[in-house]
């Protein structure tokens, strides 16, 4: 059986607080990295949403919707490092979690799936490390029942995956709004008035020198590509997760 170890650590300022993480696989950092105020923000609203799931409706109920804090939570500190690491991981191995930091230990790790041909996710043994006092302040996740916004840059897709957002939404307690055009402008100040936990986008997106964009419907009939970094400042503050899904 082999160990996949993923340590979280604190790290950045207390104006902006944020974690490191680092991967190890057979004694070697597959991936690691520092995530943003905005990531580790997103971090304590997966854990926040994943208990109140639970505690409202009980896992079996819960089920439709951890796909979506599953696939958050691999965005975070799934997706760096090197190629195809992810991939060359056994069915057997064993996922343990090393960190002194509560909100990090209480994550859904055992959701993650590394790779396709593992059937689930991997057993999650979970190691605090020395809790010390943080001067550091933690982020509150924001009040109320799950919001999901939802953006499908195709009609049919559109079509497709609203109802399949809906269907999931039934019977949990869940508000979930729309976008009608897919418009850049639609987008952000649905986010601004809305204030989603999490933000689905059902679009295209593409790698463009090293870095990524997505592509959304414009006011002419066309589609405008929008880059990760604009995305990101047109919702700031306004979305606590974002689940890509699509082409």
């Amino acid at each position: 059986m082999k160990d996949i170890i993923i340590k979280v650590s604190e790290a950045g300022t207390a104006a902006a607080r944020t974690f490191a993480y680092e991967i190890i696989a057979d004694a070697v950092v597959a991936a690691q990295g520092t995530l943003t105020p905005v990531q580790t923000q997103q971090v304590y609203e997966i854990g926040s949403q994943y208990f109140s799931l639970l505690e409202a409706k009980g896992q079996e109920q819960a089920m439709s919707y951890l796909p979506l804090l599953r696939d958050a939570l691999a965005h975070i500190f799934l997706e760096r490092g090197e190629q195809g690491w992810r991939e060359s991981i056994a069915s057997d191995a064993r996922l343990v979690i090393s960190s002194s930091i509560p909100e990090v230990l209480q994550l859904p790790w055992e959701l993650l799936r590394f790779s396709p041909s593992i059937d689930g996710g991997l057993r999650a043994v979970r190691r605090p490390g020395i809790i010390g006092e943080s001067s550091l302040p933690r982020p509150k996740a924001s009040a109320g029942p799950l919001r999901l916004l939802f953006l499908a840059s195709d009609s049919i897709a559109r079509q497709e995956e609203e109802k399949a957002v809906l269907e999931m939404a039934e019977g949990l307690e869940m508000e979930v709004v729309v976008c009608e055009s897919g418009t850049r402008q639609e987008l952000k100040e649905a986010a601004g008035k809305f204030r989603p936990h999490l933000l689905h986008l059902a679009v295209t997106a593409k790698s463009i020198g090293g870095g990524a964009a997505v592509y959304l419907p414009d006011r002419s009939g066309g589609m405008e590509m929008i880059s990760a970094e604009d995305l990101a400042q047109d919702l700031q503050d306004s979305v606590s997760a974002i689940v890509l899904s699509g082409g």
